[in-house]
């Protein structure tokens, strides 16, 4: 039930990126990257339905694990682009509190796991000093 809900949630998200005045290409990067969050999370809620097991394996193990990962930041992204381009007054104030937590989390995210992956012995060459540094 909750994959359809974030579903349609994501879905009404990738219409109403066009009523803001963001450039067009940052309105297009978050059309596409909310309405590709909703097409996954409403796949994981009809493999739930359906329980099949192939359906299962696209909808959460494929599209579940990598691009729900990186649809989100991109969904951020364009949050931050339309703070900055159409918001003023409180709204604009509350808008950068919020985003600056959000964007917070998902850099301390993907330092933990790069710190990760340094210490494991993975990305030793990828990864900068100071993320793995920061791990030890």
């Amino acid at each position: 039930m909750i994959h359809f809900l974030f579903g349609a949630g994501f879905a009404l998200i990738s219409f109403s990126v066009f009523d803001f005045k963001t450039p067009r290409w940052i309105t297009w990067i978050g059309c596409v990257a909310a309405g590709a969050l909703a097409a996954i999370f409403l796949l994981q809620g009809l493999s739930e339905l359906t329980q099949n097991e192939s359906l299962t394996h696209l909808a959460f193990q494929v599209l579940g694990q990598r691009l729900e990962r990186v649809l989100p930041d991109l969904l951020i992204v364009w949050f931050v682009a339309m703070l900055l381009t159409d918001s003023q007054g409180w709204t604009r104030i509350l808008g950068f509190v919020v985003m600056s937590i959000a964007v917070g989390v998902e850099v301390y995210s993907y330092c933990f796991v790069l710190s990760r992956r340094c210490r494991s012995g993975r990305f030793k060459v990828v990864a900068s000093p100071a993320v793995c540094l920061v791990s030890f």
